[in-house]
């Protein structure tokens, strides 16, 4: 299981917790979390290739770029 996939299962739980909204959190925090979570998704924006040869239509996803990422981060490291 991959970090992105317990932050999709669990963020919303997190950020419901009661001492979380007391302390609060920082809009940074949550800025990059939100990012992460929309890693190769459609929702961080995509572009459509179309292969010359066999012409099929390719979607390639785009990544968020974020050190706090478990794929995108690695590359900062």
């Amino acid at each position: 299981m991959n970090i992105q996939r317990i932050f999709h299962d669990h963020w919303d739980d997190f950020l419901d917790d009661p001492e979380v909204i007391r302390r609060g959190i920082r809009p940074v925090v949550k800025n990059e979390v939100d990012r992460m979570l929309s890693c190769g998704t459609l929702d961080a924006g995509f572009e459509i290739y179309e292969c010359p040869h066999c012409h099929k239509n390719h979607v390639i996803c785009y990544t968020c770029k974020s050190r706090f990422c478990n794929s995108c981060g690695t590359k900062y490291a």
